[in-house]
């Protein structure tokens, strides 16, 4: 299941519709509506970014859960083998860091 703020899987996007090619031919290219576009691909460059950071945050919890289903002494091992605790806590940076580095 998706969280709530992805409405459909990345890939799904929409493309542009012809009216909205058809509009945007048509406007003159000066200053203002080059940079008012740059402003507006980049804030939909955003939203697209957050969507796909928690489409793959989902997909990787579902991993990781049905993971921990399958393993009867999971718990156990991470308790004792400080490696798994070590790689655990740097994808859980990794993961953060990527989450909130927007670019």
């Amino acid at each position: 299941m998706l969280p709530s703020c992805v409405s459909k899987a990345p890939s799904d996007r929409n493309l542009i519709s012809l009216d909205e090619i058809a509009r945007l031919n048509a406007e003159p290219e000066t200053t203002s509506t080059i940079k008012r576009r740059i402003d507006e691909l980049k804030t939909q460059h955003t939203k697209d970014m957050e969507n796909l950071y928690a489409y793959y945050a989902q997909v990787y919890r579902q991993e990781q859960e049905d993971l921990r289903a399958t393993s009867d002494n999971s718990v156990s091992q991470e308790q004792d083998d400080p490696a798994l605790l070590a790689e655990s806590a740097a994808l859980n940076v990794s993961l953060f860091v990527t989450a909130n580095c927007l670019c």
